[in-house]
């Protein structure tokens, strides 16, 4: 940790379950707390329940992935004000995924909206993760990463919800709040804009036509 905060990392992330064996809830702990004595949240790797509980016992501050966690482990999540970054691939996205890793689409992509579907009933706290790594034809990752909203509606959050999560969410996860998310005077001026209301239809997203960085306009309708 300490060497990783020397050169300058912003965020710490750990893997805790893609092997044999994984960190045990002292180790997450002992990383936690020399991450955040400097300011940094931690993100965690898993994928199912064993993992996480000794990742969210150790105070960490998100969990990625964890295609696999069942309810009791969300309802520990939401006790302790864990972060869920679901990376929720749609069955498309698998398929292609799986060329490249050993994995079963089907399986997994239904496993990713009944975890969704339940960590949105419990309340824990979400915020957006892509994780594009895979190609489809005719995609960029912009596209890839905006077909996720599949998954986010299959699973039957609100668009007001889907909003918060792949905005506001991620800013406090990362601790950044302070400086941009909000538009507000002193925030940062980084803004989009899109042809509609997304709280009717989320799938506006995809229609970015307005651009401001740091208070500058980079595209106009």
């Amino acid at each position: 940790m300490r060497q990783n905060i020397y050169y300058g990392a912003k965020v710490i992330k750990l893997v805790a379950d893609n092997s044999a064996f994984h960190y045990s809830e002292a180790d997450i702990r002992a990383a936690v707390e020399e991450a955040h004595r400097a300011g940094l949240a931690v993100a965690v790797h898993v994928r199912s329940d064993e993992a996480t509980r000794d990742v969210v016992n150790g105070g960490a501050d998100s969990v990625e992935h964890g295609y696999y966690i069942t309810e009791p482990v969300l309802k520990l999540m939401k006790e302790k004000g864990t972060y869920l970054v679901g990376t929720d691939f749609p069955i498309e996205h698998m398929q292609a995924f799986g060329s490249i890793a050993d994995i079963d689409a089907q399986k997994t992509a239904d496993s990713i909206i009944r975890r969704l579907r339940e960590a949105q009933k419990i309340g824990v706290k979400m915020a957006f993760g892509s994780d594009v790594v895979a190609e489809l034809p005719g995609e960029n990752r912009a596209d890839m990463a905006f077909d996720f909203l599949r998954t986010w509606k299959k699973a039957g959050v609100p668009n007001a919800d889907i909003l918060r999560d792949w905005t506001l969410n991620g800013f406090d996860l990362l601790r950044i709040s302070n400086e941009r998310g909000p538009i507000a005077v002193g925030k940062a001026a980084d803004m989009i804009a899109v042809p509609g209301n997304p709280l009717d239809d989320i799938e506006l997203l995809r229609k970015v036509n307005f651009v401001m960085k740091d208070g500058r306009v980079i595209r106009k309708p």
